[in-house]
């Protein structure tokens, strides 16, 4: 994560998580258990070694649920564990929680994000594709480099979900999406697909499915400044606890910093 100003930003946090531990009431504790046994490696992404863990922690759920707007945070009880204590949600986009004795301000959006490539990934590599069949086929018009570029990979596009086909000079047919991003903007991820498919390493031959897992992935994901309930965030955590290479999200960005004790 990078901030024009991140002394303002580490001070601000500091000074909050102070006021907060000083007072002893910070709304409610949440110890989230969670499996210590590593988690399996999935298939190499591009630009990472096979096998390799860049993880922040050395284990998954569904969630995607915001809490309705008028809604204070209430974390209650989650169950029993002595190495992750869940303290809360900073600005509707960092979860503040202790891991063995250190301080962790995550990233929500880029640690679900992480959850997400790895699953869509492991599905890519064992030849399961779940497709979300739109109500209405959309025809859907690109410009040359791009159209030329869908052509050449429609076969890959429909590995990854995205069932489209030719209809005339530059239309398509879209007929169903990856169903990950059930409720997103789906014209919104398409484009942004058809974009990577234009980079350099996507028209490698064979092409890797790398970039657009990981668009796919950062469109579905929790987005900032969203709030959450504290099931929500709980289940996040915990998943991204057992999620390989967790240090980062797919394109690079950190999924946490780090405070300890001087």
């Amino acid at each position: 994560v990078r901030f024009a100003r991140p002394d303002d930003v580490i001070r601000v946090v500091i000074e909050a998580l102070g006021e907060a531990l000083s007072r002893d009431e910070i709304g409610g504790r949440i110890w989230v258990p969670f499996n210590r046994e590593p988690a399996a490696p999935s298939p190499g992404a591009a630009g990472e070694r096979p096998g390799q863990s860049d993880a922040v922690w050395d284990a998954p759920g569904t969630y995607v649920r915001s809490a309705r707007p008028d809604d204070a945070v209430e974390p209650p009880m989650l169950g029993i564990g002595p190495s992750v204590r869940f303290l809360g949600q900073f600005d509707r986009t960092y979860l503040l929680a202790e891991i063995d004795g250190v301080l962790r301000v995550i990233d929500q959006h880029a640690a679900h994000e992480r959850v997400l490539y790895e699953r869509l990934l492991a599905d890519y590599a064992a030849s399961r594709r779940e497709t979300q069949p739109l109500l209405v086929p959309e025809t859907c018009e690109y410009p040359p480099d791009q159209a030329g570029a869908i052509l050449e990979r429609l076969d890959l596009l429909r590995d990854v979900g995205v069932d489209i086909e030719p209809f005339g000079s530059g239309r398509f047919v879209v007929r169903a999406v990856p169903a990950a991003i059930a409720g997103a903007d789906w014209r919104a991820l398409v484009w942004a697909m058809v974009d990577a498919l234009i980079s350099d390493d996507a028209m490698e031959s064979p092409a890797p499915p790398h970039r657009l897992l990981a668009t796919v992935a950062c469109h579905a994901a929790i987005k900032a400044h969203q709030r959450l309930e504290a099931e929500t965030m709980a289940a996040l955590l915990r998943d991204v606890v057992a999620t390989p290479r967790n240090a980062t999200c797919p394109h690079g960005r950190p999924v946490a910093l780090t405070w300890t004790r001087a």
